[in-house]
């Protein structure tokens, strides 16, 4: 059977099993949502008081004076105390929204839980910084981030808090619920020395006018989800730091499809910090006490099965979570019971240089520039290219003059590698002679090569360092250009974003799955289809070593170029244009240099093996 008519059955047997599949478990299709309604105007009491649209028909709910709603009695509950005379101060309760802006951060808050509900980075430091890293209407507004959740239902993300205080950088939402209890909710956009442009303060505060202590459970979603900042690499995790007794720490981190099958959850420990990651940027809540009380993490899918959700990262998110039980005194005289929990909330890149500043809280292990000597090395990598670009003013046109610096850097390395092949090249026939007349005899067979190596002053070894050492500097760059956020949003020629394929500026679209493996492929890249043929032809003008063995594994490198494209092919446009140019760049190197032996290393080698030349290679 034929190769080709493989093939076409293995494409049938694929149809035939998709067909079968969505026969068999049809996709889920979510409920519609039901019909928006016109908010209900507050209707007047006898009294004159509001109440507000979202208490009015709950049986539950406080009336916005802090007093308990009409109810029907219940014979083993006594009446709750009357409430503090200070909750009728409070505005009526209606749902609005409240925006604030910093230098680098656009948030918009609500008092619908007195949660955030969207967040903006602005592109102040330039625009590869500029994203909607939260942004949620609709439905998915349920899961507000930083609303408290899991909590009776007077504080948690559906109730309507009212305004205390407002100001330019400063608000103050507050909700009371029975027995006397207060939550205040604080955010603080003041900028202060050694704060983060990209972070702000929370503080809850938790106030009990009652006699009697109690305890209070909740949860505080650290992120409704972020969106993503590179629809071919989503990169979307979760992320918990644990903050141990013997001053470590210890950092896990969880993709969606992992959540998703099954949330993950860190019971009795001390968190410093939750947070859920895309490629670039971290939406983080951090505790910023002295020392993070014990309480439990989650990371839990944006989107759950039941709602319709997915495992796939590029249309699920992930939403991360701090859960506490505090423990709230009782009043002391006309003072009522204090708990607070400060926290900091940071939404902006995963740069070291923008976390440096919250060392203290350990926030630059969200940075990954790889591991071991390759991470250091990408580190240095990106310093220089941001080095140039800052003359330059191109990241494009950087990267070009980067990789022809790294190659004039490595020539004397890859100058000796090449030297040696071809020196190796030339003595094919004196070692295919000694390898037949001592075939029977494999230890002599190999003194008497290497004792050729030694005569010509050939080292095989001499072959492999230089490729050993370029190994590091190789992977330094591939990371270095694959998680740099200096690409994103870069222009260079026609492509619009470095940080993408170059497939996408062009409008390209192709939509191919392959078929069986699945990969997708969305547009139809040009630069990695130009690095591929210009892999080959290096590949193929490469000179060819004397070893049979040697021979056929440089027959075996001929697929590298199909491999490293096929793998490299949705990568960013800026990683596709540096291997380009190396390879571009190698192929000019590889004949700059095969002239250069040829000059220094005649074409007839000595007869007698002595260093004599021949009477033909005098005569040239």
């Amino acid at each position: 059977m034929s190769q080709r008519t493989r093939l076409l059955i293995a494409m049938a047997l694929s149809l035939g099993i998709l067909l079968l599949w969505g026969r068999l478990f049809p996709p889920h299709t979510p409920p519609e949502p039901p019909p928006e309604t016109a908010p209900e105007e507050p209707e007047d009491r006898d009294d004159g008081e509001m109440i507000a649209p979202d208490d009015a028909d709950d049986d539950d709910a406080a009336a916005p004076d802090g007093g308990e709603a009409e109810t029907e009695p219940q014979a083993d509950i006594p009446p709750p105390p009357p409430p503090p005379e200070e909750v009728a101060d409070l505005p009526p309760r209606l749902e609005r929204d409240v925006t604030f802006e910093t230098g680098h951060l656009r948030v918009v808050l609500t008092t619908r839980g007195g949660a955030l509900k969207s967040l903006k980075i602005k592109d102040t430091d330039g625009v590869q910084y500029a994203i909607n890293l939260i942004d949620y209407e609709g439905e998915a507004r349920e899961r507000l981030s930083l609303g408290l959740t899991d909590a009776e239902e007077h504080i948690n993300e559906t109730a309507v808090y009212g305004v205390l205080e407002e100001s330019g950088d400063r608000i103050v939402f507050a909700s009371d619920w029975r027995d006397g209890r207060r939550l205040v909710k604080t955010y603080d956009f003041s900028e202060r020395d050694g704060d983060s442009p990209y972070a702000f303060r929370l503080t809850l505060r938790f106030e009990n006018t009652a006699d009697k202590a109690c305890k209070v459970k909740f949860r505080l979603n650290g992120s409704a989800g972020v969106a993503m900042a590179d629809p071919f690499i989503p990169d979307i995790k979760g992320r918990v730091l644990e903050a141990r007794s013997d001053g470590s720490t210890a950092l896990e981190k969880h993709d969606v499809s992992k959540v998703f099958k099954e949330p993950q959850e860190y019971r009795d420990r001390s968190i410093q910090w939750v947070a859920a990651t895309n490629k670039y940027f971290a939406a983080t809540l951090i505790y910023d006490g002295v020392k993070p009380p014990v309480g439990v993490a989650t990371l839990r899918p944006l989107v759950p099965a039941e709602d319709g959700g997915t495992d796939k990262r590029d249309e699920n998110s992930i939403v991360p979570a701090l859960s506490y039980e505090v423990s709230l005194p009782g009043r002391k005289g006309e003072e009522p019971g204090v708990y607070e929990m400060p926290f900091i909330f940071y939404a902006g890149p995963r740069e070291e240089s923008k976390l440096r500043v919250l060392a203290a809280y350990h926030m630059p292990e969200l940075v990954y520039m790889g591991w071991g000597i390759f991470a250091e090395i990408a580190k240095a990598i990106l310093w220089f290219l941001k080095g140039i670009n800052a003359v330059i003013g191109n990241f494009g046109i950087a990267i070009i003059l980067m990789t022809i610096l790294v190659r004039v850097a490595m020539f004397p390395l890859t100058r000796k590698q090449q030297a040696s092949m071809q020196k190796m090249q030339k003595l094919g026939p004196k070692m295919k002679a000694i390898k037949e007349k001592f075939k029977s005899n494999k230890q002599k067979q190999n003194q008497e090569v290497m004792k050729l190596y030694k005569e010509h002053g050939v080292n095989p070894a001499s072959g492999c360092l230089p490729m050993i050492i370029q190994i590091p500097i190789f992977f330094g760059l591939f990371s270095a250009l694959r998680h740099a956020i200096d690409l994103r949003n870069q222009c260079f020629l026609y492509i619009n974003d470095l940080s993408l394929p170059d497939g996408k500026s062009l409008g390209l679209e192709i939509d191919f799955t392959v078929p069986i493996i699945g990969s997708y492929f969305p547009y139809l890249n040009i630069l990695p289809l130009v690095m591929i043929a210009v892999w080959v032809l290096q590949q193929a003008l490469a000179p060819k070593s004397a070893d049979p063995q040697q021979r056929q594994q440089q027959k075996m490198m001929m697929i590298m170029p199909i491999v490293f494209g096929f793998i490299l092919y949705n990568y960013a446009a800026g990683l596709a244009l540096y291997m380009t140019c190396n390879m571009f760049l190698g192929m000019v190197e590889q004949h700059v240099v095969k002239k250069m032996i040829a000059k220094q290393y005649p074409q007839d080698l000595p007869a007698d093996g002595r260093g004599r030349k021949t009477a033909a290679a005098q005569k040239r």
